[in-house]
């Protein structure tokens, strides 16, 4: 008597998706300083691409945020992007 056994191996794969990008969209909000002081603000709002969002200042490499402040009067420009690598670029100008 010959026994035999069969088994089955089952394997899964885990596969990443990277779900479909939209384009990327910011608005910009803005509060200008008074009285020249150091009080000027930058609110970015980003919608679309795919999560999350980097930010670079040009004015700050080091600087990572949706909101920035404490800013004097002058010229800022925002890249942000996204996990497709989509960017968009933006100037503001605080008064």
């Amino acid at each position: 008597m010959i026994l035999s056994s069969l088994f089955l191996f089952s394997c899964s794969t885990k596969i990443k998706q990277i779900p479909c990008s939209k384009e990327l969209y910011i608005e910009i909000r803005k509060i200008d300083t008074s009285c020249n002081s150091r009080d000027g603000q930058i609110i970015v709002q980003v919608s679309g691409g795919v999560k999350p969002y980097l930010f670079k200042w040009k004015h700050d490499s080091n600087l990572n945020s949706d909101n920035i402040a404490g800013l004097k009067s002058g010229l800022y420009e925002v890249v942000v992007s996204d996990q497709s690598n989509k960017k968009t670029i933006s100037q503001i100008i605080i008064n």
